[in-house]
């Protein structure tokens, strides 16, 4: 293992207690790890306590979770945070949102890509105001991702901040019972402004990754009839 051996062992420890089943058990393990000193140790923690609400619904076992997860999620390495953002897609307690709003402002953006990915299946009004404030802060690819979001749980496609603000407003901020459908494409709803396009995708991103295949493969060459553009193996 990659992993130095004092903290493979407390790993292992850590995940034989997420299959625990006695409150006070999982309450004693928690203010054990929670200060651990590797970080490492303090993300499966935070992993752990997602598995503990889902497995027991236990209402004591839920609060020291939660309580857990708030203050690893000011903790100083983002990947703990990152942990925290993830498991926060187990709760749905209203008590447990202040955790994601906290995340929504982290200075890290990997932290802010997890929260949106992990509450983007709750459905509240609550996340959807959340979001919506996100993406008017947010640059890039991030704006595109809280935009799908949105779309998932609304079922309407603004792809702007501005226009998704002023349909929350429209509707009181309150959700209806179910997602709309027939809600406007992505790809419309983003042609509607000024948008920048790759190869003719829109994209709000204002980082583009190339992944060039330079192996021999690309020597032989490849005709796809009626296509046109550069032919793979062709010099």
């Amino acid at each position: 293992s990659t992993v130095a051996p004092a903290r493979a062992s407390e790993a292992i420890l850590i995940n034989d207690l997420a299959g625990f089943r006695d409150p006070k058990t999982i309450q004693a393990a928690l203010t054990i790890f929670e200060r651990h000193a590797s970080s490492y140790v303090r993300a499966l923690l935070a992993r752990a306590c997602a598995q503990w609400h889902t497995v027991l619904r236990d209402d004591k076992a839920t609060t020291k979770a939660l309580a857990t997860l708030r203050k690893l999620q000011k903790d100083a390495d983002p990947s703990v945070r990152v942990a925290v953002a993830r498991a926060l897609g187990a709760f749905k307690r209203a008590e447990a949102f202040e955790i994601p709003a906290l995340c929504a402002k982290d200075e890290d953006f990997r932290v802010r890509a997890a929260i949106v990915g992990s509450i983007s299946t709750t459905r509240t009004p609550e996340v959807v105001s959340l979001l919506i404030e996100m993406m008017g802060k947010e640059t890039g690819r991030l704006k595109d991702d809280i935009n799908t979001a949105l779309k998932g749980l609304t079922g309407e496609d603004m792809a702007f901040a501005d226009t998704w603000a002023k349909w929350w407003e429209g509707q009181g901020k309150q959700l209806p019972r179910e997602p709309a459908k027939g809600g406007a494409s992505g790809d419309a709803s983003l042609k509607a402004k000024d948008t920048a396009q790759f190869y003719g995708i829109p994209t709000q991103s204002d980082k583009i990754c190339f992944i060039v295949d330079i192996s021999g493969s690309m020597l032989h060459e490849v005709e796809e009839l009626k296509k046109k553009g550069p032919i793979t193996g062709k010099k």
